[in-house]
């Protein structure tokens, strides 16, 4: 695109497409650094730190159990009770292991930033017990569905990808 706008053109187009996605906050608030890690901190002190924020996660479990009905809750207690049960889950199903906190500003923030993992550590530990646990019980509705006995050594793929849709 450079070579087909120029260098002016190009600029223009970035800082509109900057404008666009942040309201012209970003590119502003880092003519003074310490205001722009002020702003970008204090909105993730406030989300994070705020315990309805951390709280609201185990409430999928019922979005869940509307999908799979019992099997959310029956899946939710043996994955908080089971680490073997945790460690299947982390290994088959992508989709749970790669999971972050519910907030997409979250992936403009640095990850190594002590603030940031601690702010969002309670979010991320419920949101992913909660997945875990939807995913845990659609996988096992799945399995009976089928009619397949469950083995851990022997993970059905049908069922697992069932599982992650459902999540």
């Amino acid at each position: 695109y450079g070579k087909a706008a120029g260098d002016i053109g190009q600029k223009t187009v970035i800082e509109w497409l900057d404008l666009m996605a942040r309201k012209g906050g970003v590119a502003q608030a880092k003519r003074i650094p310490i205001l722009d890690w002020l702003r970008k901190n204090s909105g993730l002190a406030k989300l994070g730190f705020n315990i309805t924020s951390a709280l609201i996660q185990p409430t999928a479990i019922f979005d869940g159990a509307v999908v799979i009905g019992p099997y959310a809750f029956e899946g939710l207690r043996k994955v908080t009770s089971s680490r073997k049960i945790r460690k299947f889950v982390i290994e088959n199903m992508p989709e749970i292991k790669n999971r972050i906190g519910d907030d997409p500003a979250f992936l403009d923030y640095d990850k190594n930033n002590w603030l940031n993992k601690a702010a969002y550590s309670w979010i991320k530990i419920l949101d992913g017990m909660t997945a875990s646990g939807v995913a845990y019980g659609a996988y096992v509705k799945k399995l009976k569905e089928m009619k397949i006995k469950l083995d851990f050594n022997n993970p059905n793929k049908e069922a697992l990808l069932y599982a992650q849709h459902v999540v």
